[in-house]
């Protein structure tokens, strides 16, 4: 995850974040996933909680060739 930009409201906070991930399927080539995940927080006693999480795929595309995933 990279390049967070969070917003601090008092007790609550929203933020998104960039994801790069790899997604592996047996007999399948890889594929490259681009994604932004958008989360709430809630500060409880002080500490900071995911009160929602959600994300949403940007681009899938295929990944490099590194051959098949291990089994």
């Amino acid at each position: 995850m990279y390049h967070p930009i969070i917003m601090v409201d008092g007790d609550k906070a929203h933020g998104t974040w960039m994801v790069t991930d790899t997604m592996h399927i047996i007999d399948q080539p890889l594929r490259s996933i681009y994604r932004m995940y958008v989360a709430a927080h809630t500060r409880v006693n002080g500490q900071w909680r995911i009160s929602d999480l959600a994300h949403r795929h940007r681009e899938i595309k295929p990944g490099p060739d590194l051959g098949p995933p291990q089994r």
